[in-house]
């Protein structure tokens, strides 16, 4: 195992988040750039949002780092792969900071996602087959396979920046998944510690930033920030062998969240890109729990069905979903009683 390589590189990451996020929240005060109290917001005091930036950069630093060090056993398809990550992640980056700073509508967000994850797609980073449970792994064209990953890429995205509707929540569930796959990578036979690296980028840049991101947050992701992490979670997933599974299992429940929401307001008439408070964490929150206990459940769960991605074969993995989607669209219709009509949310 290439321990000190894969050390250098989560620890660039991480010390990088943590050193960049304050500075990137100096930078957004000074032009401005503030998350304001009132309407859908709870917090009291203008708090600085863009502060995704830093974990971009930390990102893209230890990505260098990584590529420098032979240890890792780069091949030459994958230093490709990872261009085209960094550039869909640096275009992300740009929307998501122009929505951060004049308040894009949804129509060109949904586009500047969809051109970042051709980007990835562009640079080889696409699905070349579907598991299946009943028998070998079903094959796809490559057309196919690349509007799949468009399409998972932009899921991600969004799953991500919904989720980061409460202090801490996307970050951690990002740095979680990082080191899901990281295990996931490092325990293959033979071992993918290219791939395994850049999950630590991933992971210990996301770690960095979540220092200042911990209710009371003292920065925001904004939208720059969710949707790099997005983007990103769900590109390692497919860089070194299709994962989508692995990182399904991981964002099983904001991914069902997301799904829950999406029919209960086309149900009720609502536009499903139109905030409100139906998102789990809203639900809880307005039930009375605290920051704190939401993160803690949120985290758990991310964490144990991590460990069951990990320990399970692959197809037993689409098992598990399909019962854990069939118990979380239970419980969130349970909770959802009597708290679908309040307040605005994201």
């Amino acid at each position: 195992m290439p321990a000190v390589a894969l050390a250098l590189v989560a620890g660039a990451a991480g010390v990088l988040g943590w050193l960049l996020t304050p500075a990137v929240a100096a930078l957004a005060r000074r032009y401005g750039v503030l998350d304001w109290p009132g309407g859908r917001r709870q917090h009291s005091v203008a708090v600085p949002r863009a502060g995704g930036l830093a974990p971009f950069l930390a990102f893209v630093v230890a990505v260098l780092l990584a590529l420098a060090l032979p240890d890792l056993g780069w091949q030459p398809e994958e230093v490709g792969r990872v261009a085209g990550l960094l550039a869909g992640a640096a275009l992300i980056v740009v929307v998501g900071l122009w929505d951060d700073v004049r308040d894009l509508g949804a129509g060109p967000q949904l586009i500047g996602q969809a051109l970042a994850a051709a980007l990835l797609v562009a640079s080889g980073i696409t699905v070349d087959a579907l598991s299946n449970p009943f028998g070998e792994a079903i094959p796809l064209a490559g057309w196919l396979g690349g509007l799949l990953a468009v399409l998972w890429l932009v899921a991600l995205m969004n799953t991500v920046n919904w989720a980061d509707g409460m202090d801490g929540l996307a970050a951690g569930l990002a740095a979680i998944g990082g080191l899901v796959l990281f295990l996931r990578s490092a325990t293959l036979t033979p071992p993918q510690w290219s791939v395994a690296a850049l999950a630590l980028a991933y992971s210990g840049a996301a770690l960095g930033f979540l220092w200042w991101n911990v209710p009371p947050a003292r920065v925001f992701l904004g939208s720059a920030g969710a949707y790099f992490l997005g983007l990103g979670l769900g590109g390692l997933a497919i860089v070194g062998g299709a994962k989508l599974a692995t990182a399904a299992l991981v964002l099983a429940v904001p991914l069902l969240d997301a799904g829950w929401v999406i029919a209960s307001r086309l149900a009720s008439g609502a536009s499903p890109l139109r905030g409100d408070r139906r998102h789990l964490h809203h639900r809880l929150a307005d039930r009375g729990w605290s920051a704190r206990r939401v993160l803690l459940l949120f985290y758990g769960l991310a964490a144990a069905f991590g460990l069951v991605a990990l320990l399970l074969p692959k197809e037993e993995k689409l098992y598990v979903f399909a019962a854990l989607a069939t118990l979380g669209v239970a419980a969130l219709a349970v909770l959802g009683r009597g708290v679908l009509g309040k307040g605005e949310g994201s």
